[in-house]
């Protein structure tokens, strides 16, 4: 079964999915994600039904490509297992350590999803953009724990969300660095400030603590779920910031590791 075909889902198909199926002007990449999709099918590492899963490419393209790409990249470098039907996307047979990923694109959908506006000055709301981070994380966190309670996967195996936030709009202060995204919900890096030294005359970079962030409704969120005893059976995050349909290099060098200092289980794998 080819990922790209006619609509087994007549209802909200998504525009990437379409417009990388039929444009010509994505016919590399197209060709790129059917290249993956054969060789995962023929190495038996799609868990899911195949018409399930191009079915729910159809609704979340961005979501099930960052599966196929990030499967894709692993495989080269280890050991992956055969997924079940029911479980986490990825699983890697480390030798010592039995590692489980379920993959994530944040931002695709949802009322408080935010928008890009293209071609023009906007003001970014930073809470807003951790907050779809962290709702994301959330989700799948709570499916790990169901997965726990039915033993599809054991609390001694290393648990990694592997999350892509490429369609959050982005920003940064030209010739600052900066904290990115996944950092500030973390670590609980808040907002930037520049800080004068009066005897040197120079400016330095700096970063205000921010532990949570309190919604309209009073409830608090944590952001620093790193610091949080909360979230130790997160043995890591695997971060992703650029969107496969223009970066499809396969390289693996877009794709960034945070382990979970305080985790119950520590990761000793390297990416």
């Amino acid at each position: 079964m080819n990922i790209f075909t006619e609509n087994l889902h007549s209802e909200d198909i998504d525009q990437y999915y379409i417009l990388t199926r039929d444009d010509e002007y994505r016919k590399d990449t197209k060709q790129t994600i059917e290249r993956i999709w054969k060789y995962l099918i023929s190495s038996n590492l799609i868990g899911d039904d195949l018409e399930k899963f191009v079915k729910d490419a159809q609704r979340n393209f961005q979501g099930a490509i960052w599966q196929l790409e990030l499967t894709y990249i692993l495989n080269q470098k280890f050991k992956l297992l055969t997924p079940k039907s029911i479980g986490p996307d990825i699983i890697i047979d480390n030798g010592s350590e039995k590692i489980v990923i379920d993959c994530v694109a944040s931002n695709i959908s949802g009322i408080n999803k935010v928008n890009r506006n293209y071609g023009q000055v906007e003001y970014l709301d930073q809470d807003k953009r951790k907050l779809r981070v962290l709702e994301s994380i959330s989700k799948k966190y709570d499916t790990y724990k169901k997965w726990i309670e039915k033993g599809i996967v054991e609390p001694i195996n290393k648990f990694i969300i592997a999350i892509d936030t490429s369609s959050i709009p982005d920003s940064d202060l030209v010739g600052y660095p900066h904290a990115n995204l996944i950092e500030t919900v973390l670590f609980g890096y808040g907002k930037h400030v520049f800080v004068y030294n009066h005897e040197t005359g120079n400016f330095t970079t700096q970063y205000r603590k921010q532990k949570e962030i309190i919604k309209e409704n009073g409830s608090s969120v944590a952001t620093n779920i790193f610091e949080d005893e909360n979230y130790v059976n997160i043995s890591a995050i695997i971060w992703k910031n650029t969107n496969f349909l223009s970066e499809h290099s396969l390289t693996g060098n877009n794709i960034f590791l945070y382990k979970n200092p305080i985790a119950k289980e520590i990761l000793s794998l390297e990416l």
